[in-house]
């Protein structure tokens, strides 16, 4: 029987430092040949992965709301995290709120794939630019002047 407490806190623990872009530290937590499927695509190294998230924001993070583990028949051990994202798209524009689903299997202890879902895309939270706070005043102001 696995110790579900020890291996939610680790999937937390390969969350928290895969977030924070901390690659050698993630990598403690993978087995050699693991696999990881997220929206843009299937990687097969932490190095794709984190390349991947550099091109789509700034900075995320996760708020966990639940975590469920399943032990399989076959020595697998599944780990599912569900939650919202919050963070810095690449515009500097601050977002939150955003659903996602993790499915971490875990194999002797450490990490063979990793299934993620969420709504960034749907979202549209990382199109969006900073407003330029100065431009809407210069069109109010044009408009002021056009009135007189």
């Amino acid at each position: 029987m696995t110790d579900s407490t020890n291996l939610i806190a680790t999937t937390e623990d390969y969350l928290r430092v895969s977030a924070e872009r901390q690659l050698h530290a993630s990598e403690e937590f993978v087995a050699g040949g693991a696999e990881f499927v997220y929206p843009t695509g299937t990687y097969h190294s932490l190095t794709e992965v984190f390349a991947a998230g550099e091109r789509r924001y700034r900075w995320i993070r996760k708020r966990h709301a639940t975590w469920d583990l399943v032990e399989k028949g076959d020595g697998n051990v599944v780990v599912v995290s569900a939650g919202t994202l919050f963070g810095e798209n690449r515009h500097g524009r601050p977002f939150e709120g955003v659903r996602y689903v993790d499915r971490i299997t875990f194999r002797d202890g450490l990490i063979t794939r990793q299934e993620v879902w969420n709504d960034l895309a749907s979202s549209g939270v990382l199109d969006q630019e900073p407003s330029d706070t100065g431009s809407e005043q210069r069109d109010v102001e044009q408009h002021e002047q056009e009135a007189r």
